[in-house]
């Protein structure tokens, strides 16, 4: 649907719709150097801590003009849908998103311990293995990281979901976009925005995992921890590359729809759940669509909703939440649409107390209403 990719610069710059790593593995193995350097979990809030979805937004309003606003039920990104199936597997692992609604849209922003945590211990070939056997188009020589926004419907809502992607297959590159494929971008003080790169289609699209060979673990094996994030992404295509001691003689790419597709129908249960928590979300959210609220994941089979703790930055800046809470973007003149980063861009979070009754809504739907009020067992 729309994309964008993270520049090396100074100044927070992104290209639109920039392009993904295309990938290029190498005529001859050769030892990689392992992983080293800084990785963050959440590269767009350590990239621009002011909005972290900003520069989607504008990507999806640069290149859907006529996208109806109004229609988009949720607004989220790859993470904090993973975070609501890893809820409805009952995963030992922790979370906690923010949710915000503006217009008829309920935003789903990730939230880890810092706007800049990085990622601690990383070790083996994850990124080093990427870099090596993709490559950049000089369109995008200088970028970090490529990010997607695909539209689909989930549990009867129409979602945008934005995500990171390794890379794509160049014998389905698509076609260079045509100037008019991106509409004027807006001149800001603290976001560059400069056009570039070329359509790729989500059928090229691909995931890479590295594996070390002495494990022999199976394609299966492996995406057994992989395919639950692959089917929130729709990502169809997945690299698996084994190495031993840096050498990867064995790299496998491997179309995984089916893998996908059989899933889905073997989940039905965890499908099921998250519809419902996501259902409960949205109907919270929009019962007062001023107020921001938490949704916190810390005991298994039990979220917590809570108000905002601490500081956390707005979902978005002045001029993009009147154009978003307007419902289209063909209400707003040039000239509204390219202003600068509104007053609510330098106010930062706001303090919010945690003084309502929490709900556990685990096993909500639409028999009991959603009402928060039973466990699932």
């Amino acid at each position: 649907m729309a994309s964008f990719s993270w520049l090396k610069d100074e100044k927070p710059t992104v290209v639109v719709p920039g392009m993904p790593p295309q990938w290029a593995p190498l005529d001859e193995p050769r030892k990689l150097e392992e992983d080293s350097g800084t990785y963050y979990r959440d590269i767009n809030a350590a990239h621009y801590p002011l909005h972290p979805l900003e520069p989607a937004v504008r990507a999806v309003l640069a290149q859907s003009p006529d996208l109806a606003l109004d229609e988009i039920d949720v607004f989220a990104c790859g993470s904090t849908m993973g975070n609501l199936l890893r809820f409805a597997q009952k995963s030992d692992k922790p979370f906690q998103l923010v949710v915000e609604t503006i217009g008829e849209t309920v935003f789903l922003i990730r939230r880890e311990n810092t706007l800049d945590e990085k990622m601690q211990g990383v070790v083996g070939y994850g990124h080093s293995f990427p870099q090596t056997y993709t490559k950049l188009d000089k369109s995008v020589k200088n970028a970090e990281t490529h990010q997607r926004m695909i539209n689909y419907d989930f549990a009867g809502f129409t979602c945008i979901v934005r995500y990171e992607a390794d890379g794509f297959l160049p014998q389905d590159a698509g076609r260079e976009v045509p100037k008019q494929g991106v509409q004027a971008l807006p001149e800001l003080d603290r976001l560059k925005l400069i056009p570039g790169g070329q359509a790729v289609p989500q059928e090229s699209i691909l995931e890479i995992k590295t594996r070390s060979s002495r494990k022999q673990l199976t394609l299966e094996q492996v995406l057994d921890g992989e395919i639950g994030r692959l089917w929130m992404r729709q990502v169809p295509n997945f690299v698996l590359a084994y190495h031993t001691n840096g050498v990867f003689n064995d790299v496998q790419v491997h179309d995984v729809r089916q893998q996908l597709d059989d899933w889905e129908k073997s989940h039905q249960e965890d499908v099921k759940l998250v519809s419902a928590t996501l259902a409960k979300i949205v109907s919270l959210a929009r019962q007062d669509p001023g107020r921001r609220f938490e949704a916190c994941y810390s005991v298994p089979g039990v979220l917590e909703i809570r108000h905002v703790g601490g500081e956390f930055p707005r979902a978005l800046p002045d001029d993009l939440v009147r154009i978003w809470a307007s419902g289209a973007l063909s209400d707003h003149s040039d000239e509204e649409s390219d202003n600068a980063v509104g007053s609510d861009a330098e106010a930062g979070g706001e303090l919010e107390s945690d003084e309502e009754e929490e709900e556990d809504f685990t096993a909500c739907s639409e028999a009991c209403g959603y009402c928060g009020r039973c466990k699932y067992r």
